[in-house]
């Protein structure tokens, strides 16, 4: 009861409603959308849709560490600050792993491994070892063009696509055929991946 000439105080306590976090995680190489990325932060784990999207709910008014990591990628993370029902965007650009090629270099007639045979491309070359195989590190992702040659055979030369971290093509096999002056039509390499 506030009686006249009174005065009387009140304090009010709100509760902050909860926000949210969200984001998209692409490739830092080529602008992809990266699906199936792991996002991470102190009140649970999800992963991207298709679009490289995602979200969180619920989410408590705070300062958080998000993180996100996929395969193939380096991991990356940064802080957020959450306020009372807004949401704090938190967008990733992962970079993506280097891979290997590798594979053999054989007489197209014979399947006998060549060497020396010299495999080249923008990042470098390989010289074969005794058994016809080469190998590549630290290929950059994306396609890139692979030459092969050896004295008395005809130079071919075959692109190769390599995935962040290298999954994909596993093995590269180059074949060469004796070089001689008559002409010949059709695919100038074989190439099969295992």
């Amino acid at each position: 009861v506030i009686t006249a000439g009174s005065s009387a105080q009140r304090d009010f306590a709100l509760a902050p409603k909860p926000g949210s976090i969200s984001g998209v995680i692409t490739d830092s190489a080529n602008g992809r959308m990266v699906a199936r990325a792991t996002v991470t932060y102190s009140g649970g784990t999800t992963t991207t849709d298709a679009s490289g999207a995602y979200s969180f709910t619920g989410v408590t008014e705070a300062s958080y560490t998000i993180s996100a990591s996929a395969t193939g990628y380096n991991s990356g993370s940064q802080s957020v600050s959450v306020g009372p029902g807004g949401n704090a965007a938190a967008n990733f650009a992962l970079l993506p792993l280097p891979g290997t090629v590798s594979g053999t270099v054989a007489d197209v007639a014979t399947s006998t491994p060549i060497s020396p045979a010299i495999v080249s491309y923008t990042g470098g070359s390989a010289s074969t070892d005794s058994s016809g195989r080469y190998s590549f590190a630290s290929v950059q992702e994306g396609t890139s063009a692979f030459t092969v040659s050896s004295a008395g055979y005809s130079p071919q030369t075959q692109t190769v696509t390599v995935r962040p971290g290298g999954a994909v093509p596993p093995t590269v096999h180059l074949v060469l055929a004796p070089f001689d002056d008559v002409f010949h039509s059709g695919p100038v390499a074989a190439v099969s991946t295992l």
